[in-house]
C-alpha cells in the first residue's frame, strides 16, 4: 500500500472516534436541555463514526497494514443555543468528508484501485 494513502487511512480512524466524541458531546447538551430525541439522534450518529472508524481498521488489518492509533482529543465546544450544535456538526461532516475526498484523491493518484473501491 502506498505510504500516503495508509498513513491518511490511519489517520482517519482517529478523525472517526473524534466524530463520535463530537457527536456524543452535542448529544449530552441535548440531554441536559431535555431533547431527548435530538439527543438520541446524535447518540445514534456517534455509534455510526464509531463503525466507521472500525471499518478503516478492519481495512489496514485486511491489507496487512498496521494499525497506529492516535490521541483523541475531548471536543472543546460550548453551545449557546440549539441551532449551535447542529451547525456544529454539519461544518464537521463537511469536514470529513473533504478528508476521505482527499484520501480518494491519494488512491487514485497512487493506482490504489482496491481502497479507491473500499471508500466507494
Amino acid at each position: 500500500m502506498d505510504k500516503k494513502v495508509y498513513t491518511m487511512l490511519n489517520d482517519q480512524i482517529t478523525k472517526e472516534y473524534y466524530s463520535a466524541y463530537l457527536y456524543l458531546q452535542i448529544a449530552a447538551y441535548f440531554d441536559e436541555h431535555g431533547l431527548d430525541g435530538y439527543a438520541a439522534w446524535y447518540e445514534k450518529q456517534a455509534q455510526e463514526e464509531e463503525e466507521h472508524a472500525m471499518k478503516f481498521y478492519r481495512y489496514l488489518h485486511e491489507n496487512g497494514q498496521t494499525v497506529k492509533l492516535g490521541q483523541i482529543d475531548a471536543p472543546d465546544v460550548t453551545f449557546n443555543d440549539f441551532l449551535e450544535p447542529v451547525k456544529a456538526a454539519l461544518g464537521h461532516e463537511q469536514y470529513i468528508t473533504g478528508c476521505i475526498n482527499d484520501i480518494m484523491t491519494a488512491a487514485r493518484e497512487a493506482h490504489d484501485y482496491r481502497t479507491a473501491e473500499f471508500l466507494q
